[in-house]
């Protein structure tokens, strides 16, 4: 079901957007935008929690919700848990 979200979530409109620390992207809240996130199993309430009247934030919305962790090439993403583990490439650092 998140996939079917999180596509319905990236096929919204953007009306405004901001990056870095405190990012953001917000849709317009309409009937229609709405309905499309109902049929997906996303609530009225849940999207009147990251927004107001005229817009939400999808951003907010996705990461708080669990749909995604992560925006990456313009998208919403889902990546899931990361294992632990570090691969470290060591290389010589200089220059012979």
């Amino acid at each position: 079901m998140t996939k079917l979200i999180l596509d319905v979530l990236n096929s919204l409109e953007v009306v405004e957007q901001e990056g870095g620390d405190s990012a953001y992207i917000l849709v317009e809240n309409t009937p229609e935008t709405r309905a499309k996130l109902n049929a997906v199993g996303v609530t009225d309430e849940q999207i009147m929690a990251f927004g107001d009247e005229e817009t939400f934030c999808i951003l907010s919305l996705a990461c708080h919700e669990g749909y995604a962790d992560g925006y990456q090439d313009g998208k919403l993403v889902e990546w899931g848990d990361i294992e632990d583990e570090i691969i470290v490439t060591e290389g010589r650092g200089d220059k012979s």
